[in-house]
């Protein structure tokens, strides 16, 4: 920043307050507020179309903040702007191979066809647990988890029409599981920004979150097994007993290794 400049609100109202003004806005517009009303214009509205205007509105807004309030000349504003995009466009690469395989697969129908080998093979419970667990898998692997949204919601929401599981239950399912799975991975845009933002090595930051990540994952995993089983709000009791339980037990496991460690520091005196 140049010297003696100080940032003010303004150069977070200004962009944020276009971002989403401009995305309400288009939404009202597309899906017709008037006619429709406040909650099925949502539905109704081009979403698309609204956060792709809210970007561009937003950063134009960001663009022209930091002229008019001479934190950036008009160059360097627009190479930060372009640099910006550059080192975005991975994000809407992977969402629209993601749509593409997930359009693909419902053209195939693999949802229906998923559906007959599960009916076969895999008891009914368990398909939410392994929708979770599948979704963290590919969210792992590809960093993204909007790219397992598109590709597994194609593909479990027929499932769970067929099979007769609960539509919250399987929803949740995919979206957790992505989440759980795009936050534990390495190339995740998010673990990288968290590393990059605390100053501290990107592997270490990977590691050390790993096994918070994977007692929430493994808590997660055994509550959809419970609501599969039984009934969906029992599986966020179930979920809820399990990380309880696992946090009373690590913690009781510090404090063992902490007891140990002063008796052998004493022992050794």
């Amino acid at each position: 920043m140049p010297e003696g400049y100080n940032l003010s609100i303004k150069n977070f109202l200004v962009p944020m307050g276009l971002l989403f003004g401009t995305i309400f806005a288009v939404i009202f517009w597309t899906g017709n507020i008037v006619e429709n009303g406040f909650r099925m214009s949502f539905i109704e509205g081009n979403i698309v179309l609204a956060i792709s205007a809210g970007f561009v509105v937003g950063s134009i807004g960001a663009v022209s903040i930091s002229i008019s309030t001479g934190l950036h000349n008009f160059k360097d504003a627009v190479d930060g702007w372009t640099t910006g995009i550059k080192n975005l466009v991975i994000v809407p690469i992977i969402l629209i191979l993601a749509w593409s395989i997930g359009g693909v697969a419902n053209e195939m129908g693999l949802g229906e066809y998923l559906s007959s080998i599960a009916d076969s093979y895999i008891p009914t419970a368990m398909v939410p647990a392994l929708i979770f667990l599948l979704g963290g898998i590919i969210a792992f692997s590809t960093g993204s988890s909007w790219g397992v949204f598109a590709i597994m919601m194609p593909i479990a929401i027929p499932m769970a029409d067929m099979l007769g599981i609960p539509l919250p239950l399987i929803i949740g399912a995919v979206i957790s599981g992505g989440l759980f799975g795009d936050h534990c991975s390495p190339i995740s845009d998010t673990t990288i920004l968290a590393s990059t933002g605390a100053a501290c090595d990107h592997i270490e930051h990977v590691n050390t979150q790993l096994p918070y990540a994977l007692t929430v994952g493994a808590s997660a995993f055994a509550g959809f097994l419970v609501g599969g089983l039984t009934v969906p709000w029992l599986g966020i009791v179930a979920t809820t007993v399990a990380i309880v339980g696992a946090l009373y037990f690590l913690n009781k496991n510090v404090k063992r290794r902490v007891d140990d460690s002063k008796v052998d520091k004493t022992f050794t005196a």
